[in-house]
């Protein structure tokens, strides 16, 4: 079957390429080859060979003139009439230099746009260009085979097929996004060696020039969290530095030329509210405080989401420098994404989180060979990674110890952190694992959005088999806009509320009624006749009627428990019918 399937494979790539007028060479079954050496058999027999020769030629025809790191992309709806071939589907092609995160990079903005990927082909092929970027042939080699010869390159050929696109305007609006996001990659990946580099420097310099004023453990925490950046495990993706001035009596950041790396190296204004030719003015409050605080590192989540690599939040590791008084002068500002091992690494093995965890555990007053020790290690192992990178020891001390105790209590708890510019707030929510379900989580986040205004709420959730399920909300408000006040308490207790199921708002509600001992004897007893049906179309206040009135109709031997039917015009105090005979089935 295999081998018939291969065959048929060559077959079809074999009838597309004589299709290929001479006077187009005779490299056309190579072309066809290596464009399509990577899609699955099963999607190539799909598709028409006249509409397999057509993607490709008209991809060449992109190809054919590339000026030296430029990328070029189009988006068109091919046509019968027009091309010659076509897909039902709008196209894009995509011709640039192969590099790392174009993949993802590209579908997250597809994503970001709401854009439904259908179809993804991506070779990388071997070429051979003029110095005038004319394309002259496509070499049957793979990217490991590509001699090092002047004019030999490995380019990435991408052809995605999302749904239809039939306005014109929003075509040519959608190659330009895709445009800027390869600028954006080239960018990252070119400078990536530098900002590693300077991670390192700055490292270096703490080491060799310690800043006044700062204690030596913290000074030593951040050189070491620097230097284990710079080993793979954060993705640098920006990299400037700053100086911190006064200007018309307000607090601003000037840029540093020629300093700007990746994401951040054309010089201009930083990420701040308003600026005056090259002078970033900090807006008053937070922002303001915190670039004066004499703290060496500042460690948080940017405004924006990456254009490289995954769609997240911005990882911000802001380093400060001093001068000879011990006064904050600027910063050394990295901005990028810690990797997925910097996840799944152990937090004792991690620089900068491993004296974080000591510090915790020393500060819990539980010894580390204990029973509440190893549980509270355990907390700190699945604790949402970015929390500990970003909270400060006290926060964090206080949260674990709270979750070993609740491991106990099978209660639900709300933790909140503000963030430090006042831009999010974090929830964590941890709550007996078999009352997590999807719709108690959505309606934690609609809760937890309403309450704080967010604009948006990013999420994760971790279920194991321990005896708690953990979520971890991440609510946004707008730019600009601050967090507001809440009571924390009447929020837990707004939660709490979400978890509990039917049957607890039924018990609940009978001992109001009927106190505590005829009302758990009521729900006792019926608590398992009322169907599924009923639940959905009641509410556990309105069965708190029905409790008594079985209980009438049962002692009057008229009651047949499983016999429910929902009725339009509720009868009775509890709006619903119950008929039947009591002892039946």
């Amino acid at each position: 079957m295999a081998t018939s399937l291969e065959e048929s494979r060559q077959q079809l790539l074999a009838s597309a390429a004589e299709m290929v007028d001479r006077h187009e060479g005779g490299s056309a079954e190579l072309l066809l080859t290596r464009y399509y050496r990577h899609m699955l058999t099963e999607d190539l027999l799909a598709r028409r060979s006249e509409d397999l020769l057509g993607a490709v030629v008209s991809h060449r025809s992109l190809a054919h003139e590339r000026p030296v790191g430029m990328p070029k992309v189009r988006v068109f709806t091919p046509s019968v009439e027009q091309e010659g071939w076509s897909t039902g589907n709008t196209v894009i092609e995509i011709v640039t230099d192969d590099m790392p995160f174009l993949v993802d990079s590209v579908s997250a903005e597809l994503a970001r746009q709401g854009r439904v990927l259908h179809l993804m082909v991506h070779p990388q092929m071997v070429v051979r260009r003029d110095a005038a970027g004319v394309l002259q042939e496509v070499l049957d080699r793979d990217v490991a085979d590509a001699p090092e010869e002047f004019g030999i390159t490995t380019e990435s050929w991408m052809h995605l097929q999302i749904g239809r696109e039939s306005d014109p305007a929003e075509r040519e609006r959608l190659a330009g996004s895709l445009l800027q996001i390869l600028e954006d990659v080239r960018l990252s990946v070119e400078d990536w060696p530098r900002m590693a580099a300077r991670a390192s420097a700055v490292a270096e310099q703490l080491r060799d020039d310690p800043p006044v004023g700062i204690d030596a453990e913290r000074v030593g925490q951040v050189r070491g969290l620097l230097e284990w950046m710079a080993t793979d495990q954060f993705t640098f993706l920006g990299y400037r530095q700053y100086r911190l001035v006064e200007k018309d009596g307000r607090p601003a950041q000037i840029p540093i030329s020629g300093t700007g790396l990746g994401l951040l190296r054309h010089d201009g204004p930083s990420e701040t509210v308003d600026s005056i030719d090259r002078v970033s003015f900090l807006p008053p409050g937070p922002v303001a405080d915190k670039a004066a605080e004499k703290r060496l590192e500042v460690i948080t989540k940017a405004n924006s989401r990456s254009t490289v690599h995954r769609s997240a939040y911005l990882d911000y590791v802001g380093i400060k420098t001093f001068d000879a008084a011990g006064e904050v002068t600027g910063e050394h500002r990295f901005l990028g994404l810690f990797t997925a091992s910097a996840y799944t690494w152990s937090v004792k093995t991690v620089p900068y989180l491993s004296e974080k965890v000591a510090s915790i555990i020393e500060r819990s007053g539980f010894a580390p060979d204990s029973h509440l020790g190893k549980d509270l290690l355990g907390v700190l192992e699945t604790y949402p990674r970015d929390e500990l990178f970003q909270a400060d020891v006290g926060v964090l001390t206080d949260t674990a110890v709270a979750v070993v105790h609740l491991r106990e209590q099978r209660r639900t708890r709300l933790f909140l952190r503000q963030d430090e510019y006042n831009r999010f707030m974090s929830c964590l929510v941890y709550l007996p694992r078999d009352r997590y379900t999807t719709p108690v989580r959505l309606r934690m986040e609609a809760l937890l959005k309403e309450a704080f205004n967010g604009a948006n709420v990013e999420y994760t959730t971790r279920v194991s088999e321990s005896s708690l399920a953990r979520l971890h909300f991440v609510v946004r408000v707008e730019p600009g806009e601050s967090l507001p006040a809440v009571d924390v308490e009447e929020l837990q207790r707004r939660l709490i509320d979400t978890t509990r199921s039917w049957d607890e708002d039924l018990a609940d509600s009978a001992r109001g009624e009927y106190g505590e001992e005829q009302g758990s004897r009521l729900v006792s007893k019926y608590r398992h006749g009322f169907p599924e049906g009923y639940k959905a179309d009641f509410t556990p206040r309105i069965a708190v009627a029905d409790l008594r009135h079985l209980e009438e109709l049962t002692e009057e031997g008229q009651f047949r428990l499983n016999l429910y039917q929902p009725t339009s015009a509720p009868q009775g105090s509890a709006g619903s019918s119950c008929t039947g005979a009591a002892g039946s089935p």
